[in-house]
């Protein structure tokens, strides 16, 4: 279940219907990470249960953060403005080369799915969003400058679809669950979602600089001796398997 370590949230029983649980369980991990209340419409008790399910799920994975990376080999807790695992096992170096006459670090690493706390290039909140795929990639850097391995993340406004078919960019789930469904055509749609996306189709990149949907989780560089080294983006260093 996408939503491990959590279990099912105490909320999506009838008749309190929140929808998060829901967003993790399906093919498709929406990554909903903000309720954005509309003027004008109906507001579903449903909402204000989902908005204290994503409150409580942001805080308790913070705190299982904290507690996984005390227990690993990493010295300090992590903070950057990009995207931080929830374990830090959950990236896997499995080797590091380097062509000193192309002047080129190839670099092999493993990005497991699983929760990520990602902080929003615009607003600098953080959210922990879900990253449904797997990656194993190799990629190449170059040497000569500080370079950062990450993810393509785009944020979206995901609207309610009042009726079918629904357009692209709107969810019929969103509208009224008060009966327990959301198949009656006559009942309201109501908030809209702020989603991120990411780009599982290019899976990890390499950038040299800092772009507003580009989220580093590791930094490549070459230290004093002239040998690579990958860290995190904090500096931890990461040891080959």
């Amino acid at each position: 279940m996408a939503l491990s370590p959590l279990g099912n949230l105490p909320l999506s029983i009838e008749p309190y219907n929140s929808r998060t649980t829901s967003y993790f369980n399906t093919s498709t991990i929406k990554n909903y990470y903000m309720i954005a209340f509309t003027p004008g419409y109906a507001l579903q008790a449903s909402e204000l249960n989902e908005l204290q399910e994503l409150f409580y799920l942001n805080e308790s994975l913070t705190q299982r953060m904290y507690g996984l990376w005390q227990d690993s080999a990493f010295t300090k807790l992590p903070f950057w403005e990009g995207l931080i695992p929830l374990d830090p096992t959950y990236i896997t170096l499995n080797s590091v080369d380097y062509n000193t006459t192309t002047n080129i670090i190839t670099v092999n690493l493993s990005v497991s799915d699983g929760w990520y706390l990602w902080t929003d290039s615009e607003s600098k909140l953080s959210f922990w969003i879900n990253n449904p795929t797997s990656f194993t990639s190799s990629l190449e850097v170059d040497a000569t400058q500080e370079e950062y391995i990450g993810l393509l993340i785009d944020k979206e406004i995901t609207y309610c679809c009042p009726s079918e078919p629904c357009p692209e960019g709107s969810d019929s789930t969103l509208r009224d669950n008060s009966q327990g469904n959301t198949e009656n055509w006559s009942i309201t749609c109501g908030a809209a979602r702020l989603s991120a996306i990411i780009n599982s189709d290019l899976g990890p990149v390499v950038r040299d600089a800092i772009a507003s949907n580009f989220y580093p989780i590791l930094k490549v560089s070459i230290n004093s001796t002239g040998s690579p080294i990958v860290s995190f983006y904090d500096g931890q260093i990461i040891d080959q398997t």
